[in-house]
């Protein structure tokens, strides 16, 4: 499902973008559309050192810290932007206020669909699904994935590895039903990503064998060309001519 929001007219001082999350949740809210949870979305900047949630594009101007967060009442979904420098207690710090926000608005929202009554979602059938299948696929697989994992191979051979696990799966299984024969490849590859996820989280290895404050070599070049295209470049980048012109690599 899509929900396309639509401005028609707005202050020019007043960013749209986080509110249109909100529009777009408040909608869903109060309408028959089955959903999870309320969501909304707020930005967030650093003006003076103060932060500030939903600046204006006069106050953005002088922001050093420019973030947009997503969430629920109780979780982060996600956190984008960009700052000139930040420690990691302000980003930390960005967040907490931006989710202190966010859940005003949830509240808000629900308080909406008291007002209308809480209307009933409409009904919707679950796709098919195999709890039997996925624990087999759990208990062949989870271990060799996890050894694939933590091996540091390179993105190829990780990639190669995998597959193999996938197929020897799939022999193992043998014939299935047209029903269950879909669902390998969709429970392989969420184990997968299950995997790897609980990996670096709870040993702190990442794919590529370093552990989670080791940093690649960097090497960048400036002016290295003298006119790139803005696409290049970062919102931030454009203002600056000398800012939209690296070289970078990472090894």
């Amino acid at each position: 499902m899509q929900v396309l929001v639509t401005l028609i007219s707005s202050d020019p001082q007043v960013m749209p973008d986080a509110l249109a999350a909100l529009a777009a949740s408040a909608a869903l809210a109060v309408s028959d559309v089955p959903i999870q949870e309320i969501i909304s979305e707020v930005r967030i900047g650093r003006v003076n050192g103060e932060f500030i949630v939903n600046p204006t594009r006069a106050q953005l101007a002088e922001a050093d810290m420019d973030f947009i967060v997503a969430a629920t009442e109780k979780n982060i979904m996600m956190v984008e932007g960009e700052a000139k420098e930040c420690q990691e207690e302000d980003l930390v710090k960005a967040i907490e206020l931006a989710h202190d926000a966010i859940r005003i608005q949830v509240k808000a929202q629900e308080e909406l669909r008291a007002l209308i009554g809480n209307p009933a979602k409409r009904e919707f059938a679950l796709p098919y699904a195999n709890e039997e299948l996925k624990a087999k696929i759990e208990a062949f697989a989870a271990g060799k994935i996890l050894e694939v994992s933590k091996s540091a191979l390179g993105k190829h051979d990780r990639s190669e590895a995998f597959g193999k696990i996938e197929e020897e799966l799939k022999e193992s299984l043998g014939e299935l039903s047209e029903e269950d024969a879909p669902l390998v490849g969709k429970y392989f590859h969420k184990l997968e990503k299950e995997v790897v996820r609980n990996m670096i989280l709870d040993q702190s290895i990442r794919l590529d064998g370093r552990v989670l404050d080791q940093v690649r070599p960097l090497a960048m070049e400036v002016d290295l060309l003298p006119s790139p295209t803005a696409p290049h470049c970062s919102p931030a980048a454009k203002r600056s001519p000398h800012h939209c012109n690296p070289r970078y690599s990472r090894r």
